[in-house]
Formats: C-alpha cells, sequence, structure tokens
C-alpha cells in the first residue's frame, strides 16, 4: 500500500522540514512498537467521548488539535493525545486505523494525515475515499474540486520527486496567508525529534503555515523535487448520523476519567 510521506517541512525555512518518504516502514506488531498499555488504551476511549458529536468535520478536528492542551489526558511521560508519542504507541492513532478498516498492518509508526481526516469526516457522517489511508485517494473523483478555496475545504498536496510518486499530504484549509502560503489543520505534521518508532518523528494534529509549491530542478539527481498543490475539494455533504460513541465498556466514575 502506498504511504503519505508528506510530514510538514522545508529546507528553505526553519520552520519546515519535509521528511523522505518511508519506502520501508519499521516492523510493529498490531500494538505498535511499543504499546502504552491498558491503561491509555482505556484513556483513548474516554479522549473521543470528550468530541463533539457533529456533522462537522473542521469542529472534530479542532476538538482532536486541542489535545495538546488538555493536562488530563497524556501519555506516559506527558505528550499528548494528538502526537505521535516519542517512547510509546499512542491508542488514539491506533483507534483511528481500526474504526477505518485497517488491522494488523497499520500501526501509529505508518504516515497518518490521511486516516486522521478520513476519520473525522467518517465521524462527521460523510462517506471517505475508498483507499483512505492514501492522501493521494482524495484525488479519486470524491467531493468536489473547487479552484478557489474556502475555510473547511479539503487541501490535498502531491509530492513530484520520481522517488515519492503517490506519496503526498493532506490538510484542511483554514486561511490564505499570501499568494504562497496557506494555514492547514491536520495530522502527521509539525515534525519533531525521533519517535517510538524507527526513523519516524514525532508529528501532530495541528495548525501549520504551509508552502504551496516548493518544486525545483535537482541538478544531481537531474530530477524535480518538492510538491505542490494538486487540488482544492470540497467534501461531499453527511448521509448519515454522526458518530456517537457507545457507554463505556467499564466503570467510570467523575475523578478515574483525570488519571
Amino acid at each position: 500500500m502506498k504511504r503519505r510521506s508528506f510530514v510538514l517541512g522545508i529546507a528553505a525555512s526553519a520552520a519546515f522540514r519535509f521528511s523522505p518518504s518511508f519506502a520501508s516502514e519499521p516492523k510493529a506488531s498490531p500494538e505498535g512498537i511499543i504499546p502504552a498499555g491498558p491503561k491509555y488504551d482505556d484513556m483513548a476511549e474516554d479522549v473521543i467521548r470528550t468530541l463533539p458529536v457533529t456533522n462537522d468535520y473542521v469542529a472534530i478536528m479542532e476538538a482532536l488539535e486541542a489535545l495538546r492542551t488538555n493536562l488530563a489526558f497524556r501519555s506516559p511521560d506527558g505528550e499528548p493525545f494528538s502526537y505521535r508519542w516519542s517512547n510509546y504507541t499512542n491508542p488514539l492513532i491506533l483507534r483511528m486505523w481500526r474504526d477505518m478498516g485497517y488491522k494488523g498492518e497499520s500501526t501509529d509508526c505508518s504516515q497518518w494525515c490521511a486516516i486522521c481526516l478520513g476519520w473525522a469526516l467518517k465521524r462527521s457522517g460523510r462517506d471517505t475515499p475508498a483507499d483512505v489511508e492514501s492522501s493521494q485517494a482524495f484525488l479519486s473523483g470524491w467531493g468536489t474540486q473547487v479552484a478557489v478555496p474556502i475555510s473547511g475545504d479539503i487541501v490535498v498536496f502531491t509530492d513530484d520527486a520520481p522517488k515519492d510518486a503517490g506519496h503526498g499530504h493532506v490538510t484542511v484549509f483554514r486561511s490564505q496567508l499570501d499568494a504562497n502560503h496557506i494555514i492547514g489543520l491536520g495530522g502527521n505534521q509539525d515534525l519533531k525529534i525521533t519517535s517510538n518508532c524507527p526513523k519516524v518523528p514525532v508529528s501532530a494534529i495541528n495548525e501549520e503555515r504551509m508552502p504551496l509549491d516548493t518544486r525545483q530542478y535537482d541538478v544531481n539527481n537531474k530530477a524535480i523535487s518538492g510538491w505542490h498543490v494538486a487540488a482544492y475539494i470540497r467534501p461531499p455533504a453527511p448521509v448519515r448520523a454522526p458518530t456517537k460513541e457507545p457507554p463505556p465498556s467499564r466503570a467510570v466514575n467523575g475523578p478515574q476519567l483525570l488519571r
């Protein structure tokens, strides 16, 4: 399966560093590299119950991004649930993969921008692209392409380097900063240090300033490198009621939520 290789960054700017395409992902068990344990699996369920039950997928993404300031829900090392963690598998990201139909082949070590957005879209009652683990699946006729985006539209980036063919990134359009940059809200952004996954960095659900086009000719490799915006897409309308989580499968009483 094709993976998204686009993790935000750019050599020309200290604010951006794009990761290479991970052609060979680390071998992981179905529970990730280092499972955090049942306590954090339960905590991920509690996190999901705090999310809005709504047809507004942007509100769901905003709530996920806001987890970075929620001190009640943290990894064993104190990291937010909106991050790929440094030393343990994040069970919230793992839950996204499971809910979208991917069982053992994907963990939080997989590139997860598309699965995060697809998960929010599905919870809002919308259909998603068939191959929703790939950012480029959003170009397959899903939704309506538009020339001028408005807040909430989907932005699909495509990598142009031959070695990264079929890869890219997907995010929610928030605003246009200038002719060359936008603000995008999405998962697998904000590249930082190495995570629990070998050669895969910590990344997050957040808002980022993004260049629209970084294509240039690589003289050494005699090929185009960089990426560009392939399309702005307006998602389809909801076709079902938004997802509502069932009651917890264990006793939960007040302060036990704030572990």
